[in-house]
């Protein structure tokens, strides 16, 4: 069966092998955040990196980078639904 969303030109890209626990990782990190009085202002990357290593995802330089990147679309997401 095919999903309307296969051909859409906004489908997300398939998930390379190599990211599928890093995904896991930031899928549940999503609900790792760090909010003051005036609301969500990042990642608990200290929480993050507890995960990682419970996981065994080296962290290294490509990993803070698809956080960072990470980081940056959930309050992207965040300031959406809040705003």
């Amino acid at each position: 069966m095919e999903l309307p969303c296969d051909t859409c030109s906004a489908r997300a890209p398939a998930l390379d092998a190599e990211n599928r626990r890093e995904w896991r990782l930031f899928n549940m990190a999503s609900r790792q955040l760090r909010v003051g009085p005036k609301g969500v202002y990042g990642l608990d990357y200290g929480v993050i990196m507890d995960m990682a290593g419970a996981m065994r995802i080296e962290v290294n330089s490509s990993f803070l980078e698809k956080l960072n990147a990470f980081e940056a679309i959930v309050l992207e997401e965040k300031g959406k639904k809040d705003g």
